[in-house]
């Protein structure tokens, strides 16, 4: 049992949600789902200030760029600051004419949360095209190492897209990784997905400290349950996707403002 933030965006309101793993499609209603290809894009920025990746700011534009270049649908974001946060937001919204997102400070052992260099919050977070009033989700996982850091997680269903998450897992422990990532797939999303009750695609990436490697226990691919599909960079960033989009393809591309490479996976939907 666990407990989900259900934030919405056009009221202060917030109600929680509490609830247990389900099947992925239990509860969902069917949709006839539009055709469209829809391009998932996950960056790591090192934007803390912080971190000797840090470039000085420059990740952010960097980022735009490729948000531009990929005309991504759904876009997630790990190691970045609030203020980065609203440029996004702002530049998927020119991108496609309206856009929504969520952010999502990281906490701390004392129940703060993390600050970036600029003094403002520390986080990650997903934006994605849509001009509809918006749910969202967020908090802590319950598997955490000593460190200071506390690993979050980020999520929001749009009635006009998807629903979409991402987070940053643990970086000192495989296993509390791994946790996190089963907690996040066999948890959250399905109960997210059973709440809402609408049967469209579901989008997550991120970058989950856990690598592809049959051999290793602390595989990545043991925290994919059936009906999911996942794809990475090679290394430690992962997008995954439902059944219900098809997955066409995955791509990196280079960035030169922060230690990471950008990922998208592209997905036919329809």
């Amino acid at each position: 049992m666990f407990i989900l933030r259900a934030l919405f965006s056009t009221a202060a309101a917030v109600a929680l949600l509490a609830g247990s793993a389900v099947a992925a499609n239990a509860g969902a209603a069917s949709t006839t789902l539009r055709s469209e290809t829809v391009r998932v894009l996950q960056m790591n920025l090192c934007n803390s200030g912080q971190a000797g990746c840090y470039k000085q700011g420059r990740a952010v534009g960097e980022a735009i760029e490729k948000m531009k270049a990929h005309k991504s649908k759904v876009v997630t974001f790990n190691e970045i600051c609030r203020d980065d946060f609203a440029k996004f937001l702002k530049a998927e919204g020119d991108i496609w004419g309206h856009a929504k997102g969520h952010f999502r400070a990281a906490g701390t052992a004392n129940g703060g949360t993390i600050a970036c260099k600029n003094g403002g919050d520390y986080g990650i977070g997903v934006v994605q095209e849509g001009n509809a009033a918006i749910k969202t989700w967020d908090g802590q996982f319950r598997d955490q190492s000593a460190k200071n850091e506390k690993r979050v997680y980020s999520c929001m269903y749009a009635p006009s897209g998807y629903y979409a998450c991402t987070a940053h897992l643990d970086s000192s422990d495989e296993k509390i990784a791994l946790a996190q990532c089963k907690q996040l797939m066999f948890d959250i999303v399905p109960t997210i997905r059973a709440k809402v009750g609408v049967d469209v695609p579901f989008f997550v990436g991120g970058d989950f400290n856990l690598e592809y490697d049959k051999n290793d226990k602390e595989n990545v691919q043991n925290c994919v349950p059936n009906g999911y599909v996942r794809k990475g960079d090679g290394g430690v960033q992962h997008i995954i996707g439902s059944n219900n989009a098809r997955f066409t393809g995955a791509s990196t591309f280079g960035m030169n403002e922060t230690d990471h490479s950008a990922l998208v996976g592209t997905f036919e939907i329809g």
